[in-house]
């Protein structure tokens, strides 16, 4: 029973289990442990590798906190402005932990306020480098060598932090102003219109963007920005001042003087507008034809500062339209204050020149030259005096000097093709003349006047159809002028185009039925067709507008012979003679 009870037990339910003990023919075998193969067990790392993996993660951990500790340190003696603090704070930092970006940038941005500029700018490099894609480090990098005047680089370094953070105003803003300095104004504007798309608000941008716009010469944008600018800011008179300037360069001396008189009243009531301000406004009013406004602004900025040469010259040029002896004694003050003033002496130039004493004259435009050689208006007065004291070779040498100091100006041209008229150098003069033909397209007044100069040239080439042709564009271009149909008829009446010549004169009287000359011309050019009635009728008209003209009767009398009328040519004779009793019947002069 109890051998029964150690090799079986029963449970509960009765059902059989396997005894514990083993049977007497079945030994339990010893237990080994089971070898892997050779290589397949993995080391564990000891102890003390462990412990020092973990110490130098803890000191990693902890340095980097405490370095950025340092640069929270910095930071707030930055705000300070304690900078040497700062840097110290910025400079442990790095030590602490040298790929530390934000610690380079601090020491670069506090190195700078204390004028360690190549440090600082080897701060911003190691930046750049640690984080080759960091906006900051580029950015200030480009800013710090455009302090320092290195405008080429700072370029390069700007674009690269705008390519990083092209929403960001300041790199964009600060690339406007080193390319500016560099006098690419185009890639200017660029950079300064990026910027006003990210801060519409930016005055500054707006008021940069204006003035490389106008280096440009794209005035109306330039205007439009400098609205933006002004819209920003309307009670600040330089703004308005700029835009004077602005509408000078287009032309529109009203609108000058408009923003001149508005920058004016906005200056502090203790605060005086700058003289020049008041020259600039007596330039729109001279511009105007508004000299006596002209006069008093230029003498409100000689109250300011009685010592102003040029206040004084700019007064003796406003003068000098009605006031000649008042204008050279204002030139002379201007010369004693600063005898090297090229314009003083050009102005008293200008006077003695219209006072017509042409060597005086010529001596001061000369002295003008020699003290400025690009005055171009000095060269056009000595080339103008030359030519009145008939050295028409030395006048075509100062005109010439004038157009390579201005390629444009229409008068130095025309003044060119005057002289080389003299000169009977026709071609060349015809090519100066369709120089100011060019140049003059929206002038009908002077491209009439060069059209008659060509038409006159042309005849002097024996080119009679090209005169013909030029004096029909003048006559378009100024039709309330009855003397250039007179020119072209007369004219064709010496080519012996009668009919031409009849066609010329009824159009001109078609605009001008009261002109005596053109019944005159018109009569004759029918009395050599022979068509006698009409030219007697034509005279008729001539002698009803002008009963005392004893041409017209002498002519009349002429042909009433030619269509053997005796008695009434005796007639019309005796008037002529009655109205001038030294006539002449029928002489060349009377007949013309």
């Amino acid at each position: 029973m109890d051998k029964a009870r150690v090799n079986r037990s029963e449970d509960r339910s009765g059902v059989a289990r396997p005894s514990a003990v083993a049977s007497n023919d079945s030994k339990p075998k010893e237990e080994t442990p089971q070898e892997k193969p050779s290589g397949s067990r993995r080391s564990m790392p000891s102890t003390e590798s462990l412990i020092r993996f973990a110490n130098s993660t803890a000191e990693a951990v902890s340095g980097f906190w405490n370095a950025s500790w340092q640069v929270r340190q910095g930071d707030r003696f930055y705000r300070v402005q304690d900078y040497s603090e700062a840097f110290a704070a910025y400079d442990r930092a790095r030590q602490i932990s040298p790929k530390l970006r934000q610690a380079w940038i601090g020491c670069g941005r506090s190195l700078e306020q204390l004028t360690r500029y190549a440090e600082a700018l080897a701060a911003y490099d190691r930046a750049a480098q640690l984080q080759p894609d960091d906006y900051w480090a580029w950015m200030l990098r480009g800013k710090l060598l455009y302090d320092l005047q290195q405008y080429q680089v700072a370029v390069a370094s700007l674009d690269r932090a705008s390519q990083i953070r092209p929403d960001r105003y300041e790199s964009w803003f600060v690339q406007g102003l080193a390319c500016e300095r560099l006098g690419q104004y185009n890639g200017a504007a660029n950079a300064y219109e990026r910027a006003t798309q990210i801060r519409p608000d930016a005055l500054e941008a707006w008021f940069h963007r204006a003035n490389v716009l106008r280096q440009i010469q794209q005035l109306d944008a330039a205007v439009n920005a400098l609205e933006r600018a002004i819209a920003l800011d309307r009670h600040n008179p330089m703004l308005w001042v700029n835009f004077a300037q602005l509408h000078e360069e287009r032309f529109d001396p009203a609108q000058a003087l408009k923003a001149y008189d508005r920058a004016i009243r906005l200056f502090p009531l203790n605060t005086s507008p700058p003289p020049e301000v008041w020259l600039s406004r007596g330039l729109c009013l001279e511009n105007l034809q508004q000299y006596p406004e002209a006069i008093e602004s230029y003498e409100r900025a000689i109250a300011l500062d009685p010592s102003n040469a040029r206040a004084w010259t700019y007064k003796g040029m406003a003068l000098l339209r009605q006031w000649a002896e008042a204008a050279v004694g204002c030139f002379d003050r201007a010369m004693r204050l600063d005898p090297s003033l090229a314009i003083a002496w050009y102005g008293r130039g200008l006077a003695l020149y219209d006072a017509k004493q042409y060597t005086a004259a010529l001596s001061d435009f000369d002295r003008a030259t020699r003290l400025d050689a690009n005055l171009m208006e000095g060269w056009l007065g000595r080339g103008q005096a030359l030519s009145r004291l008939e050295r028409y070779k030395e006048a075509l040498v100062a005109f010439d000097n004038a157009i390579a100091i201005h390629a444009h100006s229409i008068e130095a041209w025309n003044s060119r093709g005057d002289v080389l008229v003299k000169l009977q150098r026709y071609e060349a003069a015809q090519a100066a003349y369709d120089k100011v033909r060019e140049l003059a397209r929206e002038d009908a007044e002077l491209l009439c006047e060069v059209e008659l100069k060509r038409a006159d040239v042309f005849e002097k080439l024996y080119l009679y159809d090209e005169a013909i042709a030029t004096y029909d564009r003048a006559i378009v271009l100024a039709p309330q002028e009855s003397s250039i149909p007179l020119r072209c008829g007369k004219l064709l009446e010496q080519l012996e185009r009668y009919t031409d010549a009849v066609g010329t004169y009824d159009r001109a009287l078609k605009i001008w039925p009261n002109d005596v000359s053109l019944w005159m011309r018109l009569g004759a050019v029918l009395a050599a067709l022979e068509r006698y009635n009409e030219s007697i009728l034509a005279y008729d008209r001539a002698i009803g507008l002008q009963p005392g003209n004893h041409k017209c009767w002498l002519q009349r009398a002429r042909v009433l012979e030619r269509a053997d009328r005796d008695v009434d040519a005796m007639r019309s004779y005796e008037i002529a003679v009655g109205i001038e009793p030294n006539c002449q019947y029928l002489t060349s002069e009377d007949w013309d």
